[in-house]
């Protein structure tokens, strides 16, 4: 690896493309058929080339180095982390975590590189990522469940000494620690990929999806820690309810439902960015028909609380949050107006056929007993 890496650094400069071709054929021979992984020297060089390429400054008149490789270049990345076992693990090798590094920086915050791959591959770049979260949220809650067992046990025995409860206190290890730091950053991949999508993803791609952010969710809400983790959860979700919205509306009931008591757990919430995600999300839960009658009373009883609160005093120009605030109220109030106007209806229906029936039978009445 490293002595193909050198030879490929000491190519002249204005060969990017075909040392692009030569590391990414590297990465097919070795990596893929050979099942080789790459060592320091050769991770390093792998992120250095797509930099480098990705350099405007080493761009001719109208055309990109790294834009002419683009779709290759995600083909070959995705193939390189799907072929480790299990899904997702290939995510947190050292070439996984280089090849992170360069979709995150390089890749995917350029929509002209998103458009040279396919959706087929960002769909595997996404069951990858998502699988990696999963594995991830398993080794969290196995530490906190240790961790937890551990403090009761030290505790009891504090207690035994008669040193008291404070002899059992014990915080999340390291290794947790790690784990919930990668969590982050495969929740920023995540995003980039969703955001980055060339083209329409699958229907059940899109539900199952969907499904996999609200587990999420509700499983940083058990934990009541609302930070920047939900922030791109609910970024992502929203952004899928956006696209794909008419897609998941058959969905959105059952999508919801975990999410309730997530909602109004969280609603007191003072980070500004969860809470106008968590705004953004309701608005459209409700206008894609996701609350039950009671759930929806629950979240417009919060929203009154707010938009009446002692003090408040509007800014609907520069507020962003009170914006999300004051739309998520028009959407409710709007909401309810429309039921109220249907069941009204409906009731009018219901009286002038029963009136009608009514009329009906009485002269059918009267013309037998003429």
């Amino acid at each position: 690896a490293v002595a193909v890496a050198a030879a490929a650094a000491a190519a002249v400069v204005g060969t990017w493309p075909g040392l692009l071709d030569m590391f990414l054929g590297f990465l097919q021979r070795e990596v893929l058929e050979a099942g080789r992984q790459l060592d320091a020297a050769g991770n390093k060089v792998l992120r250095r080339i797509f930099m480098e390429a990705d350099d405007a400054g080493r761009c001719g008149p109208g055309s990109c180095n790294l834009l002419r490789r683009a779709g290759v270049a995600f083909d070959k990345l995705q193939k390189v982390l799907e072929a480790s076992e299990p899904p997702g693990e290939g995510l947190g090798t050292p070439v996984g975590r280089e090849l992170v590094a360069v979709l995150s920086k390089v890749l995917l915050p350029n929509a002209q590189y998103c458009q040279r791959s396919t959706v087929a591959t960002f769909q595997g770049l996404i069951e990858e990522v998502m699988c990696r979260c999963e594995s991830l949220q398993q080794r969290i809650a196995a530490a906190d469940d240790e961790a937890a067992r551990r403090s009761s046990a030290a505790t009891a025995a504090g207690r035994l000494a008669g040193q008291g409860a404070a002899a059992g206190a014990f915080g999340r290890g390291k290794e947790a620690l790690a784990a919930e730091a990668e969590l982050h950053g495969m929740a920023g991949l995540l995003a980039g990929l969703l955001g980055g999508v060339p083209g329409q993803l699958v229907p059940q791609f899109v539900a199952d999806t969907a499904s996999f952010l609200v587990e999420q969710l509700k499983w940083l809400g058990q934990q009541r820690r609302y930070g920047r983790l939900d922030v791109q959860l609910l970024a992502s979700l929203n952004g899928l309810l956006l696209a794909y919205g008419q897609e998941l509306r058959p969905h959105m009931a059952t999508l919801h439902s975990p999410l309730q008591q997530y909602m109004k757990q969280a609603w007191g919430e003072r980070n500004v960015r969860f809470k106008e995600a968590l705004l953004c999300y309701c608005r459209l839960a409700v206008t894609l028909g996701g609350l039950q009658p009671r759930a929806q009373t629950e979240l417009l009883t919060l929203v009154s609380r707010d938009i009446s609160a002692e003090g408040l005093t509007w800014d609907l120009q520069g507020n962003k949050l009170q914006q999300q605030l004051a739309a998520l109220a028009a959407t409710l109030y709007y909401q309810q107006a429309f039921t109220a106007a249907a069941a009204s209806s409906s009731r009018t229906r219901h009286t002038l056929s029963s009136t009608g029936a009514a009329g009906a039978a009485a002269a059918a009445g009267a013309a037998s007993g003429g």
